[in-house]
């Protein structure tokens, strides 16, 4: 092996590791992120940092040397040489000789501070890079979307298509949306976009869009909740909806506390006991369930008993003749 290729092979091994670094952090957007100029600077240094350990391996603390002390390594030794030298430039890029305290932030001296730079200037070169590309992406993905008919569904559909993502960051993805929908200082439209944001964050905007597609018509801001739930209540007749509904609903949304269980159950009582038709009660009751356990709950719950009394056609039976005539029309 010629000793500029050693050189190289290890200069690899420093710039791939610095790639993979960048592309665990940039999920949604590596290679953009890998292109950017910090980035490129990033694993330029971590290839030089590579080459010089290499280099003091080989020339300044030669491990396999002849009688001379001038380094004479086999080939199968420089091979030795280039993936020492790999891993050393890995644990001395990452180490620090110590750490002191500046104001409130802790400051390591070594080549770890330096690396911590690259980092922070990485982070906000892709930051305004991307800006840009992540507002548009977002308004068109999230387009028409309202935030309160979308948040869980879209959250749970983006995280059942990532197979991969590791439990602590779906709980992580899950808690973030959950504080943006208790946050009231945005508007239904602004939160739509900022859910988007999140999830484009770990699924990407691919995923997003793919789950945003299939769960198009429940998630809409063009329908409204009142025309789903009177759409839905078409399936079943009131009685089923003032005795049967609320409990299914119950059933299917297991997270319900028992306050909202005996809220669901009293209100329900108390728009019964109004004089109005039964229509407009059931579409009060299914707006009320749909509120408190949300549309998909509602509509399956709907679904669910829309099928519970179907049983299969029979064959109907042939026409007697009239009592007290023949078939032939004749008395008897």
């Amino acid at each position: 092996m010629a000793l500029w290729v050693a050189y190289t092979l290890t200069a690899l091994i420093g710039a791939a590791a610095a790639v993979a670094e960048l592309v665990s952090r940039y999920k949604d957007a590596p290679v953009r992120a890998t292109l950017t100029i910090s980035g490129v600077c990033y694993f330029v240094f971590n290839a030089a940092v590579a080459m010089v350990t290499f280099a003091l391996i080989y020339r300044v603390f030669p491990v396999y040397a002849d009688a001379s002390g001038e380094p004479d390594p086999t080939m199968s030794e420089l091979v030795t040489l280039v993936l020492l030298a790999g891993t050393a430039s890995l644990a001395i890029m990452r180490s620090s000789l110590f750490t002191i305290r500046v104001g409130n932030q802790d400051v390591e001296i070594g080549l770890a501070g330096i690396i911590q730079i690259f980092r922070f200037a990485i982070d906000r070169n892709v930051d305004r890079v991307r800006a840009h590309d992540r507002a548009a992406q977002v308004a068109v993905v999230m387009k028409d979307v309202s935030f309160e008919r979308a948040y869980r569904s879209l959250t749970s559909m983006c995280m059942s298509l990532m197979q991969n993502v590791a439990p602590e960051e779906k709980a992580l993805v899950e808690q973030r949306v959950e504080a943006l929908a208790n946050r009231g200082d945005s508007s239904d439209e602004g939160k739509a976009l900022e859910l988007g944001l999140i999830l484009a964050g770990t699924a990407g905007f691919d995923v997003l869009k793919a789950a945003k597609d299939n769960l198009r018509d429940g998630i809409a801001t063009g329908t409204s909740r009142k025309e789903t739930v009177i759409i839905a209540l078409q399936k079943i007749e009131y009685g089923t909806t003032r005795d049967e509904l609320p409990l299914t609903c119950l059933g299917l949304a297991r997270e319900l506390s028992e306050e909202d269980q005996l809220m669901i159950t009293e209100q329900v009582a108390r728009i019964d006991a109004g004089k109005v038709s039964d229509h407009a009660k059931a579409v009060n009751i299914g707006l009320l369930l749909a509120h408190i356990v949300g549309e998909t709950v509602f509509t399956a719950a709907v679904d669910l008993l829309s099928t519970k009394g179907k049983k299969p056609a029979t064959p109907t039976a042939p026409a007697q003749p009239p009592s007290g005539r023949s078939s032939t029309g004749s008395a008897s």
